[in-house]
């Protein structure tokens, strides 16, 4: 009963994705405009309801607090499907691999989710986040996302004032761009080869 009603609320949800990325690929809705529709309504639930879960998550560290709002309350992703891969008081992380409309969506309209979770998708997240707090960045890899990989991998960090190489060279390996001579060495080059290491496991 209760697997026939998650199907049900799946489908649906697919089928409202397909419709919302059909306008887009069809030139129907701008990039721009269909990121807006998306940030608004995340942006929205994250104001109603953030007073009430910063409580809840306050003895976690900021970016753990951020993973915990944004996919388990907010997304509703069980969280066995949406794991915290590397961790550090300032940054995290995350592999997911749950039930996604969007990933089902750009699959039957041929779309390439590199493309539109980047130009769409990305950006509501990163303005979602802000409410938890200012200091507060969000990132995907977009070497490493589904269905060319078996899971999605983001990044989510506390940022300062104090540049940090390690995070700096991270987002430009997420964007495919070639990381800066500093950083691609100690903490970075450990990273990676932990990631590379522990590819089956996660905490």
């Amino acid at each position: 009963m209760l697997e026939t009603a998650k199907n049900i609320v799946q489908q649906y949800a697919v089928e409202e994705k397909i419709k919302f990325l059909k306008k887009v690929r069809d030139g129907e809705l701008g990039r721009e405009a269909a990121a807006k529709i998306i940030e608004d309504r995340r942006v929205s639930w994250i104001k109603n309801n953030i007073a009430r879960l910063k409580e809840v998550y306050k003895d976690l560290s900021l970016p753990l607090a951020a993973h915990r709002i944004i996919y388990f309350e907010h997304m509703y992703i069980f969280p066995p499907d949406s794991v915290v891969f590397e961790m550090s008081p300032d940054f995290i992380i995350v592999r997911s691999y749950n039930f996604c409309p969007y990933l089902q969506a750009c699959q039957t309209l041929g779309l390439d989710t590199r493309d539109i979770c980047r130009h769409i998708c990305q950006k509501p997240v990163e303005e979602m986040i802000k409410y938890i707090h200012p200091n507060l960045k969000f990132w995907r890899n977009y070497n490493k996302i589904r269905p060319h990989e078996e899971y999605c991998e983001e990044y989510i960090s506390l940022e300062n004032e104090i540049a940090c190489p390690p995070i700096a060279a991270l987002k430009a390996l997420a964007g495919g761009l070639r990381p800066p001579p500093l950083a691609r060495g100690g903490v970075l080059a450990m990273t990676i080869k932990n990631h590379e290491e522990r590819k089956n496991s996660h905490y």
